[in-house]
């Protein structure tokens, strides 16, 4: 038997009960196993290799959580930006066909309108048909007969107060007095200067 002085038995019996209680904590237990496993890479830590299984496990889960929850959200997002594009697309649509019923447009003027709405970048199909109708305005109306050209024969003439157009107005139209188009189409002539001023 060896012999061994009582420091050296007193400090050994301080160390082991140090390294005792160690062991017997979670979290200090598994600083010393990987502590031995540094200095002897062959060492046995039973609580180590658990603990770095069980971690692995957790970390293969929190990826794969990870993983799905971001594919969720890219699916969110998919549907939120199909559902506002069906929806512009039928505000869009709605719109074509509004104008094709209020301003009479044919399938071709609507396919105008559509192909400014696409060359320009414009949403809206009311801005879309300003742009069009401002590239083809429409046509004038036909001028009616009488009150057109140079000379203006037909013309009524209004003298002063307007006595002569009102007297030629009641005569025109008394039963066989005849001449009735005269008055109409200075009226239809006037009606027209008026709406081509606005």
């Amino acid at each position: 038997m060896i012999e061994v002085d009582e420091d050296t038995y007193n400090r050994q019996q301080a160390v082991m009960a140090t390294l005792t209680k160690v062991a017997q904590h979670p979290k200090a237990k598994l600083l010393l196993q990987q502590a031995h496993r540094e200095v002897d890479p062959q060492a046995i830590a039973p609580d180590l290799d658990r603990d770095k299984a069980e971690n692995e496990k957790v970390s293969a889960l929190q990826k794969e959580f990870a993983d799905y929850k971001a594919e969720q959200e890219k699916l969110r997002a998919k549907e939120l930006q199909d559902r506002s594009l069906a929806e512009m697309t039928a505000k869009i649509e709605g719109g074509l066909a509004r104008l094709k019923r209020d301003y009479r447009l044919t399938d071709e003027g609507v396919a105008h309108v559509r192909k400014i709405m696409e060359d320009e970048g414009i949403v809206n199909p009311d801005a879309a048909y300003a742009v069009f109708e401002k590239r083809n305005p429409p046509d004038m109306p036909a001028t009616p007969r009488g009150g057109s050209g140079p000379w203006n024969f037909l013309d009524i003439p209004d003298q002063g107060d307007g006595t002569a157009y009102a007297k030629k107005l009641l005569d025109t139209h008394r039963p066989g007095a005849g001449g009735g188009e005269l008055v109409l189409d200075r009226e239809v002539h006037a009606a027209l200067n008026g709406l081509r001023g606005q």
